[in-house]
C-alpha cells in the first residue's frame, strides 16, 4: 500500500500494528477485502465523519428494529415456556412432597423400634467397655 496513504492513516491515530498490517497489503482494493469490520469501521469513520454517520445510521436503526423484534419474540417464548413449566410443576411436586412425607413416615415406622433394639443389644456391652477402661486406668496409677 502506498506509504503516503499510511502516513494519512498514521495521522488519524491508527495504531502500531494497524499500520504494521496496512504496510504489508499491496494495495488498498486487498487491504480492505481483508479488513475486519472493526478497522473497516474505525477508518471509514475517520476518513469521512458524515458519510459513515450516514449509511450507518439507517443500518444501525435496522439492526436495533431486528433485534428488538427478536427479543420480543424471545421473551414471548421463554415467559409462556416458564407459565408451562409453573403449570405442570405445581401439582408434581405436590405429588413429590406428598410421596417423600408418606415415604418418611414408613421410614421412621421401620426406624424406630429398630434403634430402640439396637440401644437394647449395646447398652450394656458399651457399658463393660466403659467399665473395662475405668479399670485399666486405675489398675494403671
Amino acid at each position: 500500500m502506498d506509504e503516503k496513504i499510511i502516513e494519512k492513516i498514521r495521522a488519524m491515530g491508527a495504531c502500531n500494528s494497524g499500520l504494521q498490517w496496512l504496510s504489508e497489503q499491496p494495495s488498498v482494493d486487498v487491504a480492505l477485502e481483508d479488513a475486519s469490520t472493526a478497522n473497516l469501521t474505525w477508518l471509514a469513520q475517520k476518513i469521512n465523519p458524515a458519510e459513515y454517520e450516514r449509511v450507518r445510521a439507517p443500518a444501525l436503526a435496522e439492526y436495533e428494529r431486528v433485534c428488538d423484534t427478536a427479543f420480543t419474540e424471545y421473551e414471548r417464548v421463554c415467559d409462556t415456556a416458564l407459565a408451562e413449566y409453573e403449570r405442570v410443576r405445581a401439582p408434581a411436586f405436590t405429588e413429590y412432597e406428598r410421596v417423600c412425607d408418606t415415604a418418611f413416615t414408613e421410614y421412621e415406622r421401620i426406624r424406630a423400634p429398630a434403634f430402640t433394639e439396637y440401644e437394647r443389644v449395646c447398652a450394656p456391652a458399651f457399658k463393660l467397655i466403659i467399665l473395662a477402661w475405668v479399670s485399666s486406668q486405675t489398675n494403671a496409677q
